[in-house]
């Protein structure tokens, strides 16, 4: 993992996101290259989270695109470029289940490759 994903990753920790999980998508579309997932603690935090994620990502060199959506609805993309960022609440993340349909992705790009 590289050192400015790394470090996007670890402020979230730091920040008690929960499940951060970061996805390797370079072999899966050409818009970008690694997907961050995690879970806030409540709305507020995701808000909070929203803007300190952002500007951790123009301080690590990441070209900040766009930010979408507003913690009340319970999930917001944060777009780096090569880089996207989603934070969810956990209700929100229980129902999107954006991990599910990554790792389905994944494994169907992969079991193609092998045939």
């Amino acid at each position: 993992m590289n050192l400015k994903i790394n470090a996007i990753k670890k402020y979230l920790e730091d920040k008690k996101v929960k499940d951060v999980l970061v996805v390797d998508t370079t072999k899966l579309t050409p818009f970008y290259d690694t997907v961050i997932i995690g879970t806030a603690l409540n709305i507020r935090n995701l808000g909070t989270l929203k803007n300190n994620v952002a500007d951790l990502a123009i301080q690590k060199g990441f070209a900040l695109n766009h930010i979408e959506g507003k913690e009340e609805t319970g999930w917001v993309i944060i777009d780096c470029g090569e880089l996207v960022i989603h934070l969810f609440t956990n209700e929100e993340r229980k129902r999107i289940e954006l991990e599910s349909l990554l790792t389905t992705i994944t494994k169907k790009s992969k079991a193609k490759k092998k045939k």
